[in-house]
């Protein structure tokens, strides 16, 4: 039988343009699909970032925290008496001081100990449980986690106490780690969340049963890959009952080597792809209609699709650039729009866990500033005594005294430079370093910065060479504190040179910038340490190598502020900080000022 012509037509234009419009729907979807599952999987990505920080940022608000109160008089004097911490007079008297230093910090954890690791008192929230004790053993700082008497995860900062030279003590200050937590990261990352010890939940926004299942076997199996010591599994897709999830499972930082504290991040998969399968019905029910209405019809239902879903990409793109404003069109009845909308909520809560890490550094920056502003009044009043009893106008002074009261000095001076050096890091961190600048001779603001930290390592056998060539460099700068900027980076010098070893200062310039050159034959950096001490604002430390903040010992670790002070300094001025390091061969940190007002040459 022969076909019409009618026939003819529909069946040479009919079939290849529903197999285009089906083959479009389907690459649709499959994009919608994809881009849904992305989102999703770095969503909870971010958000473990995310959580680790605000972790980390409460441990170093409790690190400071606790350094600001063992350096009270009133708190360490207490521990310096020698009684045994049997004596319950004793320890009522400890417990008394802790509980008035308690009102004042709120932790949830505020434990003494003695120097050997005895509980004195325990007046926080939380009490740590006996078998918590052992993990707090040691001298120096420390970090961990621990249990507490009613069961809840401890995060936990050891801070020694110090009297004459020797440890008397330890503040323990601690934050909970419990529901309470998790349904505050709930809200803010749309994320269920599980904290895990021993296999057991301490804190969860899940329902009994499979969901929580599934959290516990992602704990599991996380913490059993990193005792063999390969790779933790990534985002993992868990199937519990009618549900799917997405979870991530990452041990506490800060978390013991081999200690079981865990926490997991999940999402639902049945809740985040709902839009998604509403998104697949509206496709079919526009393929049966591109087959009715051909090519017109299905050429502007394909327009109708991708056109929203590209602006959703762009969005997503101005997102990852930290534009949380693009607009997206969003109008009632259209399955498209719905996701616009969801993405439009996504966008906004991921804002919110941006806001709220922001304002936790806000609240550190301010707190560092206020506590070493407060720290002057009480190291006034201690020089002012120490120097009307070491000038004999309180009365006569013996020898022992007289090195008592020189060591009261030192240490006053130490506490001076500390806080100076907060002040100051402060002020950079909020941009409010103000500078008083003049035309200069670099070769003694150069010199003093040579003699300041000279004085600081005395003892050491550093050679630190000193000789002027031909020439001089002026700029326009701020001596004072352009000499703590080229100091600090001497100190530094000195403090990662071995005896025997040279560290050599000088300037240069050339038409456009002035040049301060430190460079020692020390220890060196390794590559990726030397990328992060060049693009973080706040210090590197390594509590291993840390030692007094008063002593340039090898390879000791200070306190970590003056590149961060030196890096400040040097912007302020209009310049920047660079180095360059190679290990095992020394390294060479140069600040570059603009604007020289003269060209020649220092060495010192």
């Amino acid at each position: 039988m022969k076909l019409g012509l009618r026939w003819k037509i529909l069946l040479f234009t009919v079939p290849p343009l529903l197999s285009l419009t089906l083959a479009s729907l389907w690459r649709v979807d499959h994009d919608v699909s994809g881009q849904v599952h992305r989102q999703v999987r770095e969503d909870l990505q971010r958000t473990v970032t995310g959580f680790e920080s605000l972790l980390r940022a409460r441990t170093e608000s409790l690190a400071v925290e606790g350094g600001v109160i063992v350096r009270d008089p009133k708190f360490f004097s207490i521990l310096s008496m020698p009684v045994s911490w049997r004596d319950e007079q004793y320890r009522a008297t400890v417990t008394g001081v802790a509980a008035d230093f308690e009102r004042i910090a709120r932790a949830d954890v505020f434990a003494v100990l003695d120097a050997k690791g005895h509980l004195l008192a325990s007046v926080g929230r939380h009490e740590l449980a006996p078998a918590s004790l052992g993990a707090l053993a040691g001298d120096g700082p420390a970090r961990t986690w621990a249990v507490g008497v009613a069961g809840a995860q401890l995060q936990l900062v050891r801070t020694p106490v110090f009297a004459d030279g020797r440890v008397v003590g330890h503040l323990v200050l601690g934050a909970a780690v419990d529901g309470a937590l998790a349904r505050e990261l709930r809200n803010l990352s749309r994320s269920e969340v599980t904290f895990v010890v021993n296999g057991q939940a301490t804190g969860t926004t899940l329902q009994a049963g499979h969901d929580l299942t599934t959290a516990l076997t992602a704990a599991r199996e996380a913490r059993q890959a990193y005792a063999r010591g390969v790779p933790a599994p990534g985002v993992q897709e868990q199937a519990a009952g009618p549900d799917s999830w997405l979870a991530l499972a990452r041990p506490l930082p800060d978390a013991p080597e081999g200690a079981s504290h865990m926490y997991v991040m999940q999402r639902s998969l049945r809740a985040e792809t709902a839009v998604l399968r509403r998104v697949r019905f509206g496709l079919l029910a526009l393929g049966l209609v591109a087959a009715a209405l051909a090519l017109a019809a299905g050429l502007a239902i394909a327009q109708r699709i991708t056109s929203p879903i590209a602006r959703i990409v762009r969005a997503a793109e101005a997102m990852e650039r930290g534009d949380y404003d693009y607009p997206l069109e969003s109008k009632a009845g259209d399955e498209i729009a719905y996701l616009s909308t969801r993405f439009v909520d996504m966008r906004s809560q991921q804002r919110k866990v941006v806001e709220s890490l922001q304002e936790s550094m806000r609240v550190k920056r301010e707190f560092l500033a206020v506590a070493s502003h407060e720290l002057r009044t009480p190291i006034t009043v201690i020089r002012g005594f120490q120097e009307l009893f070491a000038g004999g106008m309180l009365g006569p002074v013996s020898d022992g005294q007289r090195k008592a009261l020189e060591a009261i000095g030192r240490s006053t001076e130490t506490l001076a430079r500390i806080a100076e050096d907060a002040t100051r890091l402060a002020q950079i961190a909020e941009e409010r370093l103000e500078l008083d600048c003049d035309e200069h001779d670099l070769e003694p603001v150069l010199r003093a910065a040579v003699a300041d930290a000279l004085a600081m390592g005395a003892g050491r056998g550093v050679h630190v060479e000193c000789a002027v060539s031909a020439g001089t460099v002026s700029a326009r700068v701020d001596a004072s504190k352009l000499r703590d900027a080229v100091g600090h980076l001497v100190q530094n010098g000195i403090r990662f040179t071995p005896d025997g070893g040279q560290v050599l200062v000088w300037a240069h310039a050339d038409e456009r910038h002035t040049y301060v050159e430190v460079r020692d034959t020390g220890v060196g950096i390794p590559a990726h340490r030397l990328e992060q001490l060049l693009e973080r604002q706040s210090p590197v430390r390594d509590s291993s190598h840390h030692h007094s903040s008063n002593t340039l010992e090898f390879n000791s670790g200070g306190l970590g502020l003056g590149l961060s002070i030196a890096r400040g300094i040097a912007r302020a001025h209009g310049g920047w900080l660079r180095a360059e390091s190679r290990e095992g061969q020394g390294s060479t940190f140069t600040l570059v000022l603009p604007a020289p007002a003269g060209v020649g040459a220092i060495a010192a």
